[in-house]
């Protein structure tokens, strides 16, 4: 149970890490404003990710410029899956013309990358 703790936590400050690194990298883009969506809080000594938009929102929403077209990232690290609201959050996104995508990476530096190769995606009017 000890290591399962452990293991948990480390996967949760990964997940944070990613997901503050890939703010400041693309907060430099001049054509694109990102907000993370929700917050991790610990309790009864397990980490929960608190929704801030709803739930299945996905990690970071932001909005590419010239025509404010919806940008939804999905941080996961290690072997995590989407849940099925998340799953439905990023498909709803793409039918109504946004772009989504799930950024899975097993580091900061290929978060980032991801991420960004994402952004690219988007300004290229892909959805995913």
């Amino acid at each position: 149970m000890v290591k399962e703790k452990a293991a948990a936590a480390n996967h949760t400050a990964l997940h944070k890490q990613c997901v503050n690194e890939i703010r400041k990298a693309l907060g430099r883009e001049h054509d694109f404003t990102l907000w993370e969506t929700s917050k991790v809080q610990v309790v009864k000594g397990e980490p929960r990710a608190m929704p801030g938009l709803t739930k299945g929102a996905s990690d970071m929403l932001g909005i590419l410029a010239p025509h404010g077209r919806l940008v939804a990232l999905e941080m996961k690290t290690g072997k995590a899956v989407p849940t099925d609201e998340q799953t439905m959050f990023i498909e709803l996104i793409r039918k109504r013309g946004g772009f989504a995508c799930i950024v899975q990476a097993d580091s900061v530096d290929d978060a980032v990358e991801r991420a960004r190769a994402a952004l690219t995606r988007a300004r290229l009017g892909m959805t995913e």
